[in-house]
């Protein structure tokens, strides 16, 4: 009659574990991957980059346009409810003299939050990151996609224009 005794127990606590929520950690490292725009409506795309220590993707924003100029602005915080966070964006493409385009971006992406003091209280603080370029230079002869971005060992970050075949 002992052993059964036991298992009772046992089985309250396997059940108790089972039927837990997961609680997202606020502290853990926030991987952003956003998507501007209609693929199917475009004439080609914005593409950004990055790599985490482990050589995974871990920020990666692509923009697709249907007209050069083009210019747009948008929130990389927005689809996450976080709302404390400066996460304005703008990318605008325009045509270059030489068949090809020149671009500038600043993208600010959130990182997550981290713990801070003020005054006696305990608050979470947004953490982001900024990437800004200017007057970037692609010309349509130059062939570069994302597979190459992830095969390559060296590359860490990557932004190019890629333009649908007419």
């Amino acid at each position: 009659m002992k052993p059964y005794l036991l298992l009772l127990p046992a089985a309250l606590v396997v059940a108790g574990c089972s039927n837990q929520t997961s609680v997202p950690d606020p502290l853990a490292p926030y991987k952003n991957v956003h998507i501007i725009g209609n693929k199917k409506q475009s004439i080609g795309s914005f593409n950004y980059l990055s790599k985490d220590v482990d050589g995974y993707t871990d920020k990666q924003v692509i923009v697709y346009f249907n007209e050069i100029p083009f210019t747009s602005t948008f929130n990389l915080c927005a689809d996450k409810g976080v709302y404390i966070a400066n996460c304005k964006s703008t990318v605008s493409i325009f045509p270059s003299k030489n068949k090809g385009v020149i671009f500038n971006y600043d993208l600010n992406f959130y990182n997550g939050s981290y713990p801070a003091r003020v005054g006696s209280m305990n608050i979470l603080l947004p953490s982001t990151t900024t990437r800004k370029m200017d007057n970037l230079t692609q010309y349509t002869s130059a062939k570069f996609s994302e597979e190459q971005f992830l095969e390559s060992e060296t590359l860490e970050e990557a932004t190019f224009i890629l333009m649908k075949s007419s």
